[in-house]
């Protein structure tokens, strides 16, 4: 338990003459403030609700304080000779939020209240399973690829990705030949002619078409997120509804995924 007494004063008289006199009369104040700690109007033990704050009138010569009252104004207006003087308990003189911070409210008077920005704290921080708490403008670029990932985390990545390929068993891919509806991913085309195939709702997440002719290749509502088209042959491909290795759009993109090529 402590008591804390916060003396503030207004006045109007020279401030030379006004520090002179004040070491004059530290003790008056002092013994004022330990009497009103005494009384308990200025403490607390833990919390409690706002300190009183009380306003009078010290007499400069004689040091005496008078016409005390609950609030910013004395009992009745200080006479000549006198200043005003405030009396409270308590010695934080405001508590003010950063501004799109993490709290809401604050004041530098009175009761102070204070809350939680949820708007600028969600952007910041997600709980674990929370459903639909990232989006993709709270993400750079809005998307995220491999290339946002650690070091550690890409290479555990990509070992996983090559297990995958070694296990995934997929159909088998020719010249203007193509896939519809299949599920792809992962599965393994290196240096395979594909030349002139038509690919529409094909999910190829992940595959591995490094080396591969593609050339004249019709891709529509394809996925190619992670994709490894090192080496591939795309000339005169065209793209629809199509999502990049680096998980951009190709409609996004110029109806292509040129320049969106490597994961």
């Amino acid at each position: 338990m402590y008591t804390s007494v916060v003396v503030k004063m207004a006045m109007c008289a020279d401030s030379t003459e006004w520090e002179s006199g004040m070491r004059r009369f530290r003790w008056p104040i002092v013994a004022l403030a330990m009497f009103l700690a005494g009384s308990g109007l200025t403490a607390w033990d833990g919390h409690s609700p706002a300190p009183a704050s009380y306003t009078g009138c010290l007499n400069t010569a004689t040091g005496a304080i008078a016409q005390v009252k609950r609030g910013s104004s004395p009992l009745t207006p200080c006479s000549s000779g006198r200043v005003k003087i405030h009396l409270s308990g308590g010695d934080i003189t405001s508590v003010l939020p950063a501004a799109n911070g993490g709290l809401t409210g604050g004041s530098d008077n009175d009761t102070v209240r204070l809350g939680i920005n949820y708007p600028s704290v969600d952007r910041r921080y997600v709980n674990e399973a929370q459903v639909n708490s990232v989006t993709g403008a709270m993400v750079a670029d809005a998307s995220i690829g491999t290339s946002d990932l650690s070091d550690s985390l890409q290479s555990q990545l990509q070992n996983t990705i090559e297990v995958m390929r070694t296990v995934k068993s997929c159909i088998p891919l020719g010249r203007f030949g193509g896939a519809n509806g299949q599920d792809l991913r992962f599965c393994s085309y290196v240096g395979v002619n594909a030349s002139g195939s038509v690919f529409e709702n094909v999910d190829l997440r992940y595959a591995d078409l490094r080396d591969a002719d593609f050339s004249y290749v019709e891709f529509s509502a394809v996925n190619l997120i992670g994709a490894d088209l090192t080496g591939t042959n795309l000339s005169e491909a065209t793209y629809s509804d199509v999502a990049c290795p680096d998980a951009t759009r190709s409609d996004d993109n110029g109806g292509n995924c040129d320049g969106h090529l490597t994961p």
